[in-house]
């Protein structure tokens, strides 16, 4: 019998999951926000901080953020244009009150964005996602973006990210391919910043979700 071994995830194996959620999203449910896959804690949290634990299939209600645990990994509907995989230790908040473009606020953590051309989709309106350093407008990306809490008081946030297909703009400023960028204060970094600090961390004590 063979045993899994965990692995660090690689960019490439979110598009075809992406393509499977989307693609099994039933047309009745275009606009809800649904969990696909959860692997370890996935929680509802609404604005009095109550958690609600969701399973795969849950509907995200309207005004709950998604938060995640240790060791935990969560893939996301917002539709069918757009997927995301969420990391450990993360809490992401969705907006779709405006008509002309979807609003995603990440407060901590790690996430993947994948939608649009960049999965043979076609993108009626533009993504804008928001962190404590700056907004970016996302249009048919495939995006990870990792938000980095303040430590201590001589600490500053930092968000990283990494474009690796479509169109990323932080402002007027359009974002690099491929290289991974820091974002502080609502300014580009101007410094190399390696790969690892992106990275997803390898789950070494949580099996894979069967699907």
């Amino acid at each position: 019998m063979s045993r899994w071994k965990p692995a660090v995830r690689k960019a490439t194996l979110l598009l075809p999951l992406a393509l499977l959620v989307l693609g099994a999203f039933p047309a009745a449910g275009q606009e809800v926000i649904r969990v696909m896959i959860c692997t370890g804690q996935c929680f509802g949290v609404d604005d009095k901080g109550a958690r609600v634990p969701l399973a795969r299939g849950a509907e995200l209600p309207s005004g709950q953020s998604l938060a995640t645990g240790p060791n935990s990994y969560a893939q996301i509907a917002l539709g069918r244009e757009t997927a995301f995989a969420v990391g450990e230790n993360t809490r992401v908040r969705f907006d779709r009150r405006d008509a002309s473009r979807d609003v995603v606020i990440l407060d901590e953590g790690r996430i993947r964005v994948v939608g649009g051309e960049a999965i043979g989709r076609t993108a009626t309106r533009p993504l804008e996602l928001r962190t404590s350093e700056g907004n970016l407008v996302l249009r048919s990306v495939d995006i990870e973006v990792k938000n980095l809490p303040q430590v201590g008081n001589a600490g500053q946030a930092t968000t990283l990210v990494k474009l690796n297909l479509g169109d990323a703009r932080l402002g007027d400023m359009p974002i690099t391919k491929e290289s991974v960028q820091g974002i502080v204060g609502g300014r580009l970094l101007d410094r190399a910043i390696p790969v690892r600090d992106i990275a997803l961390v390898a789950r070494k004590d949580v099996p894979p979700a069967k699907t």
